[in-house]
């Protein structure tokens, strides 16, 4: 059966932005985008990279989406002393391209994902990304990636803390996002879909 398997990979569209109002962020900071659950790895990755934050004062959290900061969250963020520090913020999609533009970093630090699309929209944003090696998230983000276990505190950390030092690899990373995001397009996903009908017909 597996001979009869063909990977078509999603579509990805790249917004414009360039008509916007300018929203203002921190000078710097590490972008966390999406859903807050369980699987999603929040509270470990947090904890993670805690002492990042304690160490610099002028490093920040944004978190886009996912609502508000629940109890057990704030509380988290107490306990470690970064509470000024992290910040929810419920953005338009054009208010979230402004965020991935300006963010030092993105984390995704997930345990499982189905696909990843925050990874594209890094990548179509001109973020560095620094993900989980699980699941499907190497597969979308190819060589243009800084990798960690989600379930390695340590690995977490130094995975975060190699990009934030590393201007160069910074820029690196965004080289190699906007090469793997051309995998994506939306002609390539429509034609290999239409190549899979007109196998079987």
């Amino acid at each position: 059966m597996e001979n009869k398997v063909v990977v078509v990979l999603h579509g990805y569209t790249i917004g414009n932005s360039a008509k916007s109002e300018k929203l203002q962020f921190p000078a710097s900071y590490i972008l966390y985008v999406g859903d807050r659950w369980h699987y999603k790895n929040f509270q470990p990755f947090v904890r993670a990279v805690s002492s990042l934050l304690q160490n610099n004062l002028n490093l920040h959290l944004i978190c886009a989406g996912g609502g508000a900061f629940n109890e057990s969250e704030l509380s988290l963020f107490q306990s470690l002393n970064i509470a000024p520090q992290c910040r929810q913020m419920s953005v338009t999609d054009d208010g979230l391209m402004q965020l991935y533009q300006q963010a030092r970093l993105f984390v995704f630090p997930s345990l499982q994902e189905g696909f990843g699309f925050p990874v594209l929209e890094a990548f179509a944003n001109n973020c560095p990304v620094v993900c989980s090696n699980t699941t499907s998230l190497p597969e979308v983000a190819g060589n243009a990636a800084v990798y960690f276990d989600p379930l390695n505190a340590g690995d977490i950390k130094q995975a975060v803390e190699q990009v934030l030092g590393n201007p160069s690899l910074q820029q690196q990373l965004k080289d190699k996002g906007k090469q793997q995001l051309a995998l994506f397009t939306f002609d390539r996903c429509v034609q290999n879909t239409l190549k899979v009908y007109q196998s079987v017909l």
